[in-house]
């Protein structure tokens, strides 16, 4: 999905007319052309359709299409507000670089055929059949049949069929069951309730023609001729069968003859009219008087209720589960909902789309029935006496989620609930209540039908339903309004957090390469020195091998601290730290010797970036605050000293104290460093001073964008002091997931709970990989992934021999990032800091191109313009920031953005020149990235004709790189030119 602000708030009221909407939406579509990976947006968006809100701003829906055939479930969605500017983008589109036929080979009758003949020539009416392109994230894009096929009234489906070869792509179910919703059904249990019928032929009929539209006409004759096509109410009888459906009649009229289930269906399906037509001014379902057309005794004793697309169909229940579900306002006022969904977002009723489906249709029956936080009360009868609860979703008829870390992945099939849509909806239905809990229901309630019908599409997920929430409560009632606040807080409670999948930065390719664990063995029994050892070890371990374990293959005792490994097209070199706290590297091999890379005496950690370029280091002066950074390709160092936010922690009036950093790792671009950091904070009784063993001491960890000046970064400003947080290392192929110890200390019990864990830091979730029992002691496991990321290796503490051993567990990325299965013994001796590298060379390109590096406007006279286009592409394997463009005079202007340019993408930038009274006019266009040359420049001219003089410009900068090759000539010269600097 993509969200993503734009332009700026203007005041030209022509804007609102839709035609003028309709071309700044165009107009801006074409602007982003390059970065929305569309060749051109007029052909392959087309306007589904526009609306105007009460707020006076404009939602314009398109499209998509290949050709003339549309794309399934993608639709981008363009808003501009009272002004007519542009202020967002959102929605789901296939980007182009697909070939895809538009001409089938089967015919639409075989199409048809085909889906009959999967369903054993069970239809109930004459299949539909429309031509489309198919795609969802396990297939290429395929021109494809969608087939409508109604087996029976309990069945619904979209057949999806191949339109080269006939066969079955995929089926999404329609049906959307009420699952056991709640309701009151007031008739059902005796009270009076007023409404029209129909006279006809000597019969009244439960069919109400002035409903939700007064409209009768003279040659009105629902029984012989239908119904109107809009406007009215009916409930059917289905009889106890699955086919047949019956006018409800009353040969009387008496109030004694009418049925009372189908009473209540009749006054509940008025109370979800009114409902939505007097909070949002909906007209009906459709928001055009759609006939409100229902069903009882569906079926033998059905304990369920479903909306099929035109019906509400309800069944009489089991009689121990559930009651008559036409007794429920909650289940009409669910399945009702359904349709609105349909008519609006139209959320695709599988994995987290359909589950946002459920939730919303949920929503609006809590909001309905809203005497309390609980579904199905009135008609359920087995313990606990309701189906779904908003406040506990664990709690009812079945299990549900309340937090993304209990997301359950299921199978896209009948069986796996088609991804879990009534299962997950738990997550979001929580989120609603926390929300609604905070601002009440009435606030709540406009902030979700708006997100419904202005800003989700057919295939949205948790996350952008967060965000399209957060936007609408910005939009009712201002940024960072109680609103506001109470959506995001309410969705990071449930866990669903970071941005639209557009936004998130992606993962790099993995290198080819042999898998090597470098470790290190204590020297001695109080482990104050160490030696270094190699094991080449592989996906497919099948034990200990010695063989595959060289060592020692130091010169030096080896402090006990973490060694870095790279590899480049000469080999693969470890660099340690000895005793002597100096930095030594080493080649490994039958003449491997050991060079040394400083003489100062003062190092305690380091790290050698995957690229060779930088050498990281942290002092062994207990009163260095600072990582120390060499830059071998300029020979130039940077000592940035550590400095937390203010509010580090939230209970005391103090921030904390840095005393030191120690682990230092890369990550694959060579750019940033992950860190753990000793923390001290003061509280009255015990204030840090310069002594280690004064204050309360902890371990946290941090983040150092090198790239970006230094910046640091601590995704856990308020960390308590009784966890630590230590030994984190980069996953191999991307810098969003880390992995690292966590210890917590329970001070009732007095116990450790000890651990390896990832993080994201993206989505702000920590996950466990191998956990260890609780004890009286803290155990660090060093943990590091494999080349791959698909595994992790971590010091196990194997107390009955009294040493850590190297372990094995796998990773699954599917489930953020969790460890799955057991571990698995990969050295019996004693292993300290072990860490995985894959011996391949990495080659990390951000090539960053511009289409054209000079552009010149010609004659332009004053007080007239001309625009120009060029493109910026990353043709790389790593995202690219984009940290600014800028032009150096005024008279130039353009309108590309600053952010992250995913590998692969490109950015349409225009120039335009607008001259003043000067007659030669020069600028650059400069682009300052991480990109490679991290500094672009474009040469801009332009002349008026009848000006006088000239306007000159700017200059623009470069950048470059050191290849390892240099590393054992530069290394020994920089750390000792620069050992003990401070900043």
């Amino acid at each position: 999905a993509l969200l993503r602000r734009a332009g700026t708030v203007a005041t030209n009221q022509g804007e609102s007319d839709p035609i003028m909407a309709l071309g700044k939406a165009r107009q801006f579509l074409r602007q982003q052309a390059g970065l929305l990976a569309l060749d051109d947006p007029d052909d392959s968006l087309t306007l589904e359709k526009q609306t105007l809100d009460k707020l006076n701003t404009r939602h314009l829906k398109f499209k998509q299409t290949i050709g003339d055939v549309p794309v399934w479930g993608k639709e981008i969605i363009v808003h501009l507000d009272a002004g007519g500017e542009v202020y967002q983008l959102n929605g789901s589109y296939l980007p182009d670089g697909f070939n895809v036929a538009t001409v089938p080979s089967l015919s639409e009758v075989d199409a048809i055929e085909a889906v009959k003949a999967e369903l054993g020539g069970r239809v109930l009416n004459s299949p539909q059949a429309s031509l489309l392109v198919y795609h969802d994230e396990n297939t290429a894009p395929v021109l494809a049949w969608q087939v409508n096929a109604r087996p029976s009234l309990r069945e619904w489906f979209y057949y999806f069929v191949d339109a080269t070869d006939g066969s079955i792509i995929h089926r999404v179910n329609n049906i959307h069951h009420g699952s056991v919703a709640s309701s009151t059904g007031k008739n059902l249990f005796g009270d009076t309730v007023s409404f029209n019928s129909w006279q006809q032929d000597g019969n009244y009929f439960l069919l109400d023609p002035t409903f939700p539209l007064n409209d009768v006409s003279s040659d009105y004759d629902p029984v012989r001729n239908g119904l109107n096509s809009k406007g009215d109410t009916i409930v059917l009888d289905a009889n106890n069968t699955e086919s047949d459906l019956y006018f409800i009649t009353n040969a009387s009229n008496a109030p004694t003859g009418w049925d009372p289930t189908a009473v209540s269906v009749m006054q509940n399906a008025k109370i979800v009219y009114d409902y939505y037509l007097s909070t949002h001014n909906r007209k009906s379902l459709d928001n055009n008087n759609m006939n409100l057309q229902s069903i009882v005794r569906f079926g033998q004793n059905m304990a369920n209720a479903f909306w099929n697309g035109q019906f509400m169909v309800y069944g009489d229940g089991d009689g121990k589960i559930l009651g008559p579900l036409a007794s429920c306002l909650d289940v009409a006022a669910h399945e009702m909902t359904h349709g609105v969904i349909q008519h609006s977002a139209n959320l695709i009723y599988e994995n987290q789309s359909g589950a946002l489906n459920e939730s919303f249709a949920d929503v609006f029956a809590i909001l309905i029935d809203d005497d309390d936080w609980l579904l199905g009360e009135d008609c359920t009868l087995a313990s606990p006496g309701y189906t779904r609860s908003m406040q506990n979703p664990n709690s009812g008829l079945t299990y549900q989620p309340k937090t993304f870390s209990d997301y359950r992945n299921l199978p896209n099939t009948e069986d796996g609930d088609w991804g879990g849509v009534h299962i997950n909806s738990g997550i979001p239905n929580h989120a609603f209540y926390l929300t609604a809990q905070e601002i009440g229901r009435p606030d709540t309630g406009k902030i979700y039908y708006r997100a419904l019908t202005t800003y989700l599409t057919s295939s949205s997920t948790f996350i952008d339903a967060r965000e399209a929430l957060e936007q609408s409560a910005t939009d009712l009632f201002g940024n960072n309004s109680a609103q506001h606040r109470a959506v995001s807080a309410a969705w990071a409670e449930v866990e669903v957090t970071g941005e639209s999948s557009a936004s998130r930065p992606t993962v790099t390719d993995p290198v080819d390469g042999a898998e090597l664990l470098v470790y290190l063995r204590p020297a001695d029994q109080q482990v104050t020195s160490a030696d270094l050892y190699r094991q080449t070890v592989s996906e497919s371990f099948n034990g200990y091998d010695a063989a595959s374990d060289l060592g020692p293959l130091n010169s030096v005792p080896v402090l006990p601290t973490t060694p870095s490994v790279i590899t480049d097209q000469s080999g693969t070199y470890i660099s340690y730290v000895g005793t002597d706290l100096n930095l030594y590297v080493i080649q490994p091999g039958e003449n491997a010797v050991n060079k040394p890379a400083s003489d100062s005496g003062t190092i305690r950690t380091a790290a050698i970036s995957p690229n060779g370029r930088y050498i990281a280091w942290t002092s062994a002066l207990a009163s260095d605050d600072a990582i120390h950074v060499v830059d071998l390709s300029n020979s130039s160092s940077a000592d940035y000293r550590i400095e937390l936010p203010t509010y580090q922690q939230e209970s005391t009036s103090q921030a904390a104290t840095v005393r030191f950093a120690d682990s230092l790792n890369f990550d694959y671009t060579s750019e940033k460093i992950v860190f753990d950091v000793l923390l001290c904070t003061s509280l009255p009784d015990n204030q840090c001073q310069a002594a280690l063993d004064t204050g309360y001491n902890f371990w946290s960890i941090g983040t150092l964008d090198i790239a970006a000046g230094g910046k640091f970064s601590f995704p856990f400003p308020s960390q308590s002091p009784t966890v630590s947080l230590g030994y984190p290392k980069f996953a191999s192929n991307n810098n969003f997931v880390s992995i690292m110890d966590v210890v917590s200390y329970d001070t009732e019990t007095g116990l450790f709970d000890s651990g390896a864990y990832t993080y994201n830091f993206e989505t702000q979730t920590l996950a466990p990989v191998a956990r260890l029992s609780s004890a009286s002691q803290e155990f660090y496991t060093s943990p590091s992934f494999w080349g791959g990321d698909n595994y992790a290796t971590f010091a196990y503490p194997d107390l009955e021999r009294a040493r850590y051993v190297a372990a094995r567990v796998a990773v699954s990325q599917e489930t953020d990032w969790t460890g799955s299965g057991n571990a698995i013994e990969l050295n019996p001796n004693y292993t300290i800091t072990p860490t995985m590298h894959r011996a391949g060379v990495r080659v990390v390109n951000r090539d960053l191109q511009l289409s054209r590096t000079q552009l010149d406007f010609g004659n332009v006279a004053q007080g007239n313009s001309k625009a120009m286009a060029l493109t910026l592409s990353n043709t790389g394997n790593s995202d690219i920031e984009i940290n600014n463009i800028s032009i150096t005079n005024d008279y130039f202007r353009h309108n590309g953005t600053n952010g992250r340019l995913p590998r692969g993408a490109t950015m349409d930038i225009t120039v335009t020149f607008e001259p003043g009274d000067a007659k030669d006019y020069a600028a650059n266009l400069i682009i300052d990235s991480s990109g490679d040359p991290g500094t672009l420049s474009v040469s801009l001219s332009g002349s008026n004709p009848q000006g006088s003089g000239s306007v000159g410009n700017g200059s623009s900068g470069g950048g470059g790189g050191t290849p390892l090759a240099l590393l054992f000539v530069l290394a020994a010269v920089a750390i000792r030119r620069f050992t003990g600097c401070r900043r």
